[in-house]
């Protein structure tokens, strides 16, 4: 080496190596975190075959007062999960009848071993109940049990149990309460805490997640939620990346739809916050226009929100469709049409369109599909002949006890009376031109518009018939 690079080289100046922190907090919750890690891949619920002759047994040594027979290590092992499973002789749960879990407590403190406590813990937290008092005693000796044990598995529950008291009547809120606090989704959490595997479906998370639900609900109100932490918080509720779209909780979804709309019932949220609570609940509940009946457990109030909300993205859509013809100056389209957006935003606006479905011909579906990205069932195909066009479109509306027809080229805007025979039926999957067209109590063409003429008009049968009343300056377009 020569002296002038051998020079060079001396003068390097090595960084210093990093400090680690090896306090003892810092080394206890990493541990911690390890131990829970550890704790939840592995969990599964042994099978139903299995538990249901443990059960028996069970069943057996409780009724004639002699524990010897339950000395298996197998069945002790299983034992915490036959406890819960549906294998009373009169139906239901071990668990239910207090003389037994009493008993069951006094043999689990006599003959528990290292390896029957952790079952304990993880069979309680799946079948976790808050509202049960008597389950106390049961935690009571699994938490005693689990100190005792000294093992992997039993120092992770306890440790868990330490810092959120998840073998407890509060633990639930607890857990919800930390993740409220936290960034994580919903996965990263629960296997931070070691509850994956058969315990991120778990009642003890299903009431976690009830929990996060009623914290959705105050933020909505209070408008200090935003969309990213509400995609996060619902997060809790769904299973892998890979199965994201499975939501875990369905008997959740009811007190969940309540909790994303009642607080929009006098007021709405910002676009991108009702297009993201709108978006979950047609993926989980469907379009309660076309099935209602899974919207049953849903509360009115929620209902009549998204009904609102659907009639708007429906009108919106329908017009931006038809604004996009005129602009593209397409023969047919209705130049007019401007003014009829005016008219129908108006009644709109005032929450006086209850229901609202398109119909569109077959060159329009494609388009409301490809460059709206509008789902194939959100419209109804417009069939072919009777004169129809593959760019025409219609819009059903219902106000009060009316409902209107609108077609997107000069054709005459159209009224029946709800009962009358020949109104047309919303929410139809095709329909003929003849169906939105025959029959009609009312007849009106759009003519003078600039002048308000057919506004006023359509305007003047509209309060006749509903006592809705606009002037025509509230019906025209501002600009």
């Amino acid at each position: 080496m020569s002296s002038g690079l051998k020079s060079r080289f001396l003068q390097i100046r090595v960084p210093a190596p990093p400090t680690f922190h090896r306090g003892e907090p810092h080394l206890k919750k990493a541990e911690a975190q390890i131990e829970r890690q550890f704790l939840g891949s592995p969990v599964t619920v042994p099978p139903s075959d299995d538990l249901q002759e443990v059960g028996r047994v069970l069943w057996a040594a409780f009724h004639d007062g002699d524990t010897r027979i339950v000395e298996r290590p197998r069945q002790l092992r299983l034992s915490p999960w036959a406890v819960f499973g549906e294998f009373h002789p009169d139906g239901g749960a071990l668990a239910s009848s207090p003389r037994f879990l009493e008993w069951y407590v006094k043999l689990l403190a006599a003959k528990g071993t290292r390896r029957t406590f952790p079952n304990a813990g993880n069979a309680y937290l799946y079948n976790y109940d808050p509202n049960c008092v008597k389950l106390n005693e049961l935690s009571e000796a699994v938490v005693a049990g689990l100190r005792s044990a000294q093992s992997f598995r039993a120092n992770a529950l306890l440790s868990l149990h330490e810092e959120f008291g998840v073998l407890g009547r509060e633990g639930h809120r607890r857990v919800a309460d930390a993740y409220g606090q936290s960034e994580m989704n919903g996965s990263a959490f629960l296997e931070e805490l070691g509850l994956a595997g058969a315990l991120r479906q778990s009642n003890f998370v299903y009431y976690v997640f009830a929990e996060v639900g009623k914290g959705i609900r105050h933020d909505l109100q209070k408008e200090t939620l935003g969309v990213s932490e509400l995609v996060r918080r619902l997060s809790l509720g769904f299973g892998s990346e890979v199965h994201a779209s499975e939501f875990l909780f369905p008997n959740l979804l009811p007190f969940l739809a309540d909790a994303l709309l009642e607080p929009f019932e006098r007021r709405d949220p910002d676009n991108p916050m009702q297009d993201a609570i709108k978006r979950f609940l047609l993926q989980q509940l469907g379009d309660i226009r076309l099935k209602p009946i899974r919207w049953n457990r849903v509360g009115a109030v929620a209902q009549s929100v998204m009904r609102r909300w659907l009639v708007e993205t429906t009108l919106d859509g329908f017009f931006h469709l038809i604004s996009d013809q005129v602009q593209r100056g397409e023969s047919g389209a209705d130049r007019q049409w401007r003014y009829r957006n005016a008219f129908w935003g108006a009644y709109l606006r005032e929450g006086h369109i209850t229901d609202a479905w398109v119909v569109l011909g077959w060159k329009l579906r494609q388009e409301a599909q490809s460059r709206l990205n509008l789902p194939r069932g959100s419209f109804a195909n417009l069939e072919s002949g009777e004169s129809v066009r593959s760019d025409h479109a219609v819009l059903i509306l219902r106000v009060a006890n009316l409902v209107v027809t609108e077609w997107n080229h000069t054709a005459k805007v159209r009224v029946w009376h709800e009962g009358s025979e020949s109104v047309p039926r919303f929410y139809k999957s095709s329909y003929y031109r003849s169906q939105m067209v025959s029959g009609a109590d009312f007849e009106q063409r759009h003519h003078a518009a600039e002048y308000g003429t057919w506004q006023y008009q359509l305007e003047r049968y509209i309060r006749g018939e509903t006592g809705i009343r606009f002037s025509v300056r509230d019906l025209m377009p501002y600009d």
